[in-house]
């Protein structure tokens, strides 16, 4: 529940807080959220320390109501998390969209503190670009992949609708829907219920399996919750879907759309028309591969480590 996962969050900041007090080093690196994973940033013997924001917390938790959400809990927590900035010497966000949440809610903080470093591209999935590129049992379907924790966080049952709505337009699109989560259950009696034959769940599936899909995939879709915390993320499986130089679409606008526009793409899911997927097939086919080599290329992780240790 919201306040066992409050307790467990501090119980961790409490642990960390006691094992960095006795390990003797003068760096510290601290990667949130939960902000709490961070508090070990107050421990003053410490010359260089480093807040990695993965996640804008709790500004996320409280948005998608994971904790108690009332005048005490943001007063304590927005507390902790400004002393935590200040006390960094360093910020390493995951998106240029976090940088411009965490400046405008605190314009105290000092632009050049703050460093964008992207998740970027595991160098395993690089190697495995060109070794996975076999076909899957059927290629006379069109796949069109999502990697992604079914819950909540991802409305999963947004594929459902899709589903339907593409079974009217083109029977050879098969939705893929790679995962797991709380909510598989529900969409597998749903698929049954409804004699839905166009999506297809994998379940969750080894790295290799997964790459597989990718690699026959013709488009790959993303959707999150649209507020102003998750539009500031940057999901991993987005990296992973470049690596395979498969076009992304996404139905909301947010910082991937804007600075990664010439391979994802918005697409209102509940509007697609015969017209618009020829458009998009079309846009697909004159899509050059070297955009994709650019991409890689500045967002292998090799390349972006180097980024990071150059920022702290």
């Amino acid at each position: 529940g919201k306040i066992s996962r409050l307790f467990r969050a501090l119980f961790f900041s409490i642990i960390s807080i006691v094992y960095n007090i006795l390990i003797p080093s003068n760096v510290l690196v601290c990667s949130s959220g939960p902000i709490t994973a961070a508090v070990s940033l107050i421990i003053p013997k410490k010359t260089k320390k480093i807040l990695e924001i993965r996640d804008l917390w709790p500004h996320g938790a409280f948005e998608m109501d994971k904790i108690p959400n009332n005048k005490f809990t943001r007063s304590i927590l927005y507390g902790l998390e400004k002393i935590l900035y200040m006390n960094a010497n360093k910020i390493i966000t995951c998106s240029p969209a976090q940088k411009s949440f965490l400046l405008e809610k605190y314009p105290s903080l000092l632009h050049n503190k703050i460093y964008i470093v992207e998740h970027g591209i595991d160098e395993r999935i690089l190697n495995d670009f060109n070794k996975y590129r076999e076909k899957i049992n059927k290629p006379k379907y069109s796949y069109w992949v999502v990697c992604a924790t079914l819950g909540y966080i991802h409305n999963p049952f947004k594929w459902l609708k899709l589903s339907e709505l593409i079974s009217q337009l083109d029977n050879s699109i098969k939705i893929v829907l790679v995962g797991s989560g709380p909510l598989y259950s529900e969409l597998e009696n749903y698929i049954k219920k409804t004699e839905l034959n166009n999506i297809i769940l994998t379940g969750q599936l080894e790295k290799k399996e997964m790459n597989k899909w990718l690699s026959n995939a013709e488009f790959c879709l993303f959707s999150t919750l649209n507020n102003k915390i998750q539009r500031t993320c940057a999901p991993n499986k987005i990296y992973d879907y470049l690596a395979f130089e498969v076009p992304v679409l996404m139905d909301l606008d947010m910082w991937l759309t804007e600075k990664y526009s010439d391979f994802i793409w918005n697409l209102d899911f509940d509007k697609l028309t015969t017209e618009k997927l020829i458009e998009l097939r079309k846009r697909k086919k004159e899509l050059s591969s070297e955009i994709f080599t650019y991409h890689k290329k500045n967002l292998n992780r090799k390349v972006l480590a180097q980024s990071f240790f150059d920022g702290i």
